[in-house]
């Protein structure tokens, strides 16, 4: 299943692109063998801080964007509008980025870069 079918999939549930959220952790040199995902509002740190790196529930992944622009992909995943800028800014990726570049009505982004 590729990144963009499991982001479809999973988008309604309380664990939207979780599937390959979970590639990700798994493929780091990082990771361990066990993933903890706690619910939300509970705090894993010793410290009592609230702060942590996220988590794979819904509160956690989503994240407001607003445009002028109208976009014809949905969903979309942060990623995915990094590899829009990137393009938009002709700056080539020196590694592989885990992200699509999402369709746009083009007039309009190029006008609206021109404006700045």
């Amino acid at each position: 299943m590729k990144h963009r079918e499991a982001l479809i999939e999973t988008i309604d549930t309380n664990y939207p692109d979780g599937i390959a959220q979970l590639m990700q952790v798994f493929r780091s040199s990082r990771s361990g063998d066990l993933v903890v995902n706690a619910k939300v509002d509970c705090d894993l740190s010793a410290s009592g801080d609230v702060a942590t790196h996220g988590s794979l529930e819904r509160a956690h992944l989503e994240v407001p964007f607003l445009s002028s622009v109208p976009f014809t992909s949905a969903p979309m995943r942060t990623a995915d509008v990094f590899c829009l800028i990137m393009s938009l800014l002709g700056i080539e990726p020196e590694h592989h980025i885990d992200g699509v570049e999402i369709a746009a009505d083009m007039t309009a982004v190029e006008a609206a870069v021109k404006s700045i």
